[in-house]
């Protein structure tokens, strides 16, 4: 009798939980561990650290969210690679990301590559924030695209005028990144490099991937390339935030798609698409 009524309280506490908005959460296994993220308080930077997932990892992109913005926008921050890079007795690895604004909450998520072209994502980190450092405004975080546009006319982007690119008082070595521009189309996502940001030949940039798709052009990025110390190999990508660019044609009116209809170069620029094998 003393069992039947344990029994039958234990229920009933159960269901009281239940009713009055206890949280019963599953875990969704799916994802890789989050990625851990600390404030670097003498560098005044968020560092991002995680754990070699196997030898077969080819890259590593680091990806980041404003949660106090309203768009609340997933931004693109670096890609690592760690062939021949790795330490065997430190299977760590960590990067400094300092293009954030100040007083904001931030919180990361990895994507790992492997050599076969599967992509496995992370959980989200904890939100952090930089009390010090950081930006105390997003125009000193990306391009200044705000008073020019492209034209786009026999498969080249002509500027109307130039695109500044953000001063040094955060990104300090803004001087080592070059103007790079990034394509959509079907399910690719691509930055590409430029070496002439006021007048972009397509037809010698684009692989034959864009060849015959809708192509749109999301924005401006720079973007430093940083190789190994004891090789040619690059070893580190890095962006500032994107800015979004006005694409018109030669009667002025804006355009949401390039119209490209012919084949085009055959270097495939750096990976910078969102999606994962392990989601969904």
């Amino acid at each position: 009798m003393k069992k039947t009524g344990i029994s039958l309280f234990i229920c009933a506490l159960l269901s009281a939980l239940m009713l009055f908005g206890c949280k019963w959460e599953v875990k969704d296994n799916k994802y890789l561990d989050r990625p851990d993220v600390v404030v670097d308080t003498d560098l005044d930077v968020f560092e991002i650290r995680g754990k070699y997932i196997n030898s077969n990892t080819a890259s590593i992109t680091f990806l980041r969210q404003n949660m106090d913005s309203s768009e609340q926008e997933i931004e693109r921050v670096a890609v690592i690679f760690p062939k021949n890079i790795e330490d065997t007795n430190d299977q760590t690895f960590s990067y400094k990301d300092e293009k954030v604004l100040t007083n904001k909450y931030y919180r990361y998520y990895l994507i790992f590559t492997n050599d076969d072209g599967t992509r496995n994502r992370t959980e989200w980190s904890d939100k952090k924030k930089l009390t010090s450092g950081g930006a105390d405004s997003a125009d000193k975080l990306k391009y200044d695209t705000s008073s020019s546009h492209y034209v786009f006319d026999n498969f080249t982007l002509t500027a109307a005028s130039a695109f500044d690119a953000p001063d040094n008082s955060v990104i300090t070595d803004i001087d080592d990144y070059d103007p790079a521009l990034v394509f959509a189309a079907g399910d690719r996502i691509q930055v590409f490099e430029i070496s002439n940001i006021t007048a972009v030949d397509l037809k010698s940039l684009l692989p034959e991937y864009y060849f015959g798709k809708q192509v749109k052009l999301l924005g401006i990025v720079g973007q430093r390339a940083i190789e190994n110390s004891t090789s040619a190999e690059i070893k580190e990508i890095r962006w500032t935030n994107i800015a979004p660019v006005t694409v018109k044609n030669s009667s002025g009116d804006t355009l949401e798609y390039l119209d490209l209809k012919q084949k085009f170069g055959t270097t495939d620029g750096y990976d910078y698409s969102l999606t994962s094998n392990n989601e969904n």
